[in-house]
């Protein structure tokens, strides 16, 4: 997941140069271009999220929105403010998402290592392996 990371910091950085060059440039069709690097860091977070990565995907998000943010309002365009804040909402959904849904299978791996030494703590008292428990008549 570190690597992961580090490849998803860099690709937003190269992505973030893009914007900046896109916007001054303008070669045809860039704000298709500016769309497209906008949804692959969406991906990039989305994949971040799926991961299991705490803080990266807040930064993606952020170098993302900050970057679109200032593309736009260097642009003047109506068209890539309106779509801001459709950006800004997914974005934010996914990482809160991806936060909440990395704490739960934090917590529910830390409930079965601690049921797991229960259970060997609790075999070494009988003195009795799991088949042995198994096997057992309980009646």
């Amino acid at each position: 997941s570190q690597a992961f990371s580090l490849t998803a910091l860099v690709a937003q950085c190269t992505i973030a140069v893009r914007l900046f060059y896109f916007s001054t440039v303008r070669p045809e069709h860039f704000q298709q271009l500016i769309l497209i690097n906008q949804i692959t860091s969406l991906l990039a977070v989305f994949f971040l999220v799926m991961s299991f990565v705490r803080f990266t995907p807040f930064v993606v998000s952020a170098i993302s929105l900050v970057d679109y943010g200032c593309v736009a309002a260097y642009l003047h365009e109506a068209s890539l403010w309106r779509l801001f804040g459709f950006f800004l909402s997914v974005q934010l959904f996914l990482c809160v998402l991806g936060e909440l849904l990395r704490r739960n299978v934090m917590s529910v791996s830390k409930e079965n290592a601690d049921l797991r030494y229960r259970e060997t703590a609790l075999m070494h008292a009988v003195r009795l392996n799991k088949r042995e428990i198994e096997a057992y008549p309980w009646i």
